[in-house]
């Protein structure tokens, strides 16, 4: 799936007031992947995300760490005892001094319910989502 560029409105508003922009953003839970995403999460059609640490209302989510533990969750050790992460679930980028997970809408295909568990784990926490990848970099 390629990233959608941001039109130059979306990147002011973005500019202007992210948090706001981003929960717009979270309310209406993959418009950008299909038209006919509507109804439950599990009939929705899978994309990319990022799952960004903080809360809807503006609040850094905690423990700091949590994207190491998260992503742990999908990662793999090897011989030289280094973590490798999952390449459909990483941390990511800051974004506006909050760490991120980016989720691949491939872990779908492969464990259908770990990505609903990702997606719930946000909507649980009331955190930030972006379905924009193009704002993340």
């Amino acid at each position: 799936m390629t990233p959608k560029k941001t039109s130059s409105a979306a990147s002011e508003a973005l500019q202007a007031n992210p948090s706001l922009y981003i929960a717009e953003m979270t309310s209406s839970v993959h418009d950008d992947c299909a038209s006919a995403n509507t109804g439950p999460i599990s009939h929705r059609t899978p994309c990319d995300f990022v799952v960004i640490g903080t809360t809807l209302d503006g609040r850094k989510f905690r423990p700091s760490d949590w994207t190491e533990r998260l992503c742990d969750l999908f990662a793999t050790r090897g011989a030289d005892r280094r973590t490798h992460y999952s390449p459909h679930v990483r941390p990511g980028c800051w974004i506006n001094g909050a760490s991120c997970v980016i989720v691949s809408a491939a872990l779908y295909q492969e464990e259908p319910m770990s990505y609903n568990f990702l997606v719930h784990f946000a909507q649980d926490n009331a955190l930030q989502v972006s379905y924009d990848l193009g704002t993340v970099g």
